[in-house]
């Protein structure tokens, strides 16, 4: 007869550390066209919800007087203020308002909110 052992389970913990949400002073806010002011990624997420296909547009591909088209003005405001270059990177890749949601919902997954 074969002897039957106890196996151990043993939870896998991560080694990642969650970071801290970074939360703007008022001079480095964010001002939304037509809109609220953004202080996190956590407010950003929030109104990505609810905000207007014209929002969207004009903080993403809006014209510039030149003819070309703009960048993501969320871009380089959550590299530089909110010092996530990752979410910054993904939101940059996200064409419509649902994959920019989506990216920044998982850059939160990363922090302590």
């Amino acid at each position: 007869m074969k002897k039957i052992t106890k196996t151990k389970t043993v939870k896998k913990v991560s080694s990642k550390k969650k970071k801290v949400l970074v939360i703007a002073n008022n001079q480095n806010a964010f001002w939304v066209y037509r809109g609220p002011t953004l202080r996190s990624l956590f407010d950003l997420a929030k109104f990505l919800e609810i905000m207007t296909d014209e929002q969207f547009v004009y903080h993403t591909a809006r014209k510039l007087p030149d003819g070309r088209t703009g960048g993501n003005d969320f871009v380089p405001w959550i590299s530089q203020v909110l010092a996530d270059r990752t979410c910054a990177a993904a939101l940059g890749r996200a064409h419509t308002r649902n994959a920019a949601l989506a990216a920044v919902r998982r850059a939160l997954a990363g922090y302590n909110v």
